[in-house]
């Protein structure tokens, strides 16, 4: 077989879709919680912040596969959901890797630096435009220039 299997990717973008629907709704209301009680200073705030981006991103990205595959499986004609499923995806994305900068930065050591989630962001943008191979000599780059700029 040569493709994916359609039921079996929409049944795994169903469940993905489920729980972080739950995991969406259980940080928020614990990052409203923690705002009301002790405001946006505190650690455990930002770190709920990065792990809500995560999670609505993720939420997006299965939620619009799920109902598209959905609707391709049963036959159903495309609706306006299927029509615009790009950019659903594609908002999805942006908020899942802004979520998952996001939270490289808050639990990263400080004496890292900006390092971390800078490096990664290359990285990943280097991938996702070039390739693996390129994004793969620009992570070996950037380990070195880390390496000797630690010292």
């Amino acid at each position: 077989m040569n493709q994916v299997n359609p039921y079996l990717l929409e049944t795994v973008n169903a469940v993905i879709f489920a729980v972080t629907v739950g995991m969406t709704f259980i940080v928020a209301r614990y990052l409203l919680r923690e705002v009301i009680i002790h405001g946006y200073t505190r650690y455990r705030a930002r770190a709920a912040v990065s792990l809500l981006t995560i999670f609505t991103g993720e939420m997006c990205k299965a939620g619009i596969l799920w109902w598209v595959r959905s609707e391709a499986n049963d036959g159903i004609p495309p609706g306006w959901i299927s029509v615009n499923q790009d950019y659903v995806v594609f908002a999805g994305a942006i908020l899942l890797t802004l979520g998952g900068l996001c939270f490289i930065r808050i639990y990263s050591p400080a004496e890292w630096s900006e390092w971390p989630w800078v490096g990664t962001a290359i990285v990943g943008a280097t991938f996702a435009f070039a390739g693996l191979v390129p994004a793969l000599c620009v992570w070996l780059f950037l380990g070195i220039v880390f390496f000797f700029s630690r010292r």
